[in-house]
């Protein structure tokens, strides 16, 4: 496996984790615009997203590299 077959299988992973993501959160917004949740709230959820995306991603990366090489029992 080549460096450039790595960034291209990278990026592959994390693009496809990223489409398994629910619909995007709704946060409420009040009738004048201020929002009704504080930035901790959108901060954890950001947090989340980009976590779980990293965790599969990962995954995924290291099972296809492992099974390329034959170190991975099925």
């Amino acid at each position: 496996m080549t460096e450039q077959d790595l960034d291209k299988l990278i990026h592959d992973k994390i693009s496809e984790e990223v489409h398994k993501l629910p619909p995007q959160h709704n946060f409420p917004i009040s009738y004048n615009g201020r929002g009704v949740c504080n930035g901790g709230a959108l901060y954890a959820k950001a947090l989340e997203d980009a976590l779980t995306v990293v965790e599969s991603s990962t995954k995924a990366i290291l099972k296809t590299v492992l099974e390329s090489k034959g170190l991975l029992d099925k």
